[in-house]
């Protein structure tokens, strides 16, 4: 058996996906993932932009986020808290007020 990165175009009800098949066809503008010759999975074929075959669930995952980032722009942002704030003032009811991050860096991954 294969794993397959079936990579879709970007819809907001489609989402490219990894899954384990032994062989993928289509049929009647449906592209249909086989396995004991029982359709597991299937998705309109005018979603498909490729099917990529792999030996393992590593390598289909790799090209998958391969291909999520590079159809992302190439780049991904992640922000993260570096410290929590500390109450430094009250307001007019005496709750405590939190100061936001001070600072905030950034790292773009190309």
């Amino acid at each position: 058996m294969s794993h397959y990165a079936v990579l879709l175009r970007p819809s907001a009800l489609n989402k490219s996906f990894v899954i384990l098949a032994e062989h993928w066809e289509d049929v009647a503008g449906v592209t249909r993932f086989v396995r004991d010759g029982v359709v597991v999975h299937q998705v309109a074929a005018c979603d498909v932009l490729r099917v990529e075959s792999h030996p393992s669930d590593k390598q289909a995952r790799d090209a998958l986020m391969a291909f999520l980032r590079d159809s992302a722009g190439g780049a991904t942002v992640k922000v993260e808290e570096g410290h929590t704030g500390k109450p430094r003032g009250r307001d007019r009811g005496g709750a405590a007020v939190a100061v936001p991050a001070e600072g905030i860096s950034f790292r773009v991954r190309e």
